[in-house]
């Protein structure tokens, strides 16, 4: 059985932080694309690597850390 002091959990609207992390990538390729019928579907593709983006946010019960 595990037991929790009281006195720690009674402030945890103070301590407790979510945290999420999104990442977008600025070069993403769809993997469809749209033609006429019995036509080939045909999509532009970049060669170069660009930069990837990681976003991380907190949020308490009081609202959103910056």
């Amino acid at each position: 059985m595990i037991t929790v002091e009281s006195s720690r959990c009674r402030f945890f609207l103070k301590n407790c932080v979510f945290v999420d992390e999104a990442d977008f990538h600025s070069q993403m390729m769809r993997s469809r694309a749209w033609s006429r019928v019995g036509e080939p579907a045909k999509v532009k593709v970049h060669n170069q690597k660009d930069m990837n983006i990681s976003i991380i946010g907190c949020i308490t019960a009081r609202g959103i850390l910056n």
